[in-house]
């Protein structure tokens, strides 16, 4: 389940509890390079917090679970 896309504005963060999320860059070809897996320990859309509105990344729920 895509959270969200690359280049897309987004209007919530969310905390992972129980799900795992992958942060995916999309590379110019189309295909996807993992940045990183957020858990328990992190959050999704950091850049909102930062003042941003959009991330080169697209979100991919990799284990369902609460957030």
């Amino acid at each position: 389940m895509n959270l969200r896309e690359a280049q897309k504005q987004s209007q919530s963060v969310y905390f992972p509890l129980t799900s795992m999320v992958s942060l995916l860059y999309v590379l110019e070809n189309g295909a996807p390079a993992e940045l990183s897996i957020v858990g328990s320990e992190g959050m999704v859309e950091f850049a909102l917090i930062m003042g941003g509105d959009t991330t080169p990344s697209r979100a991919v729920v990799q284990s369902a679970g609460r957030c």
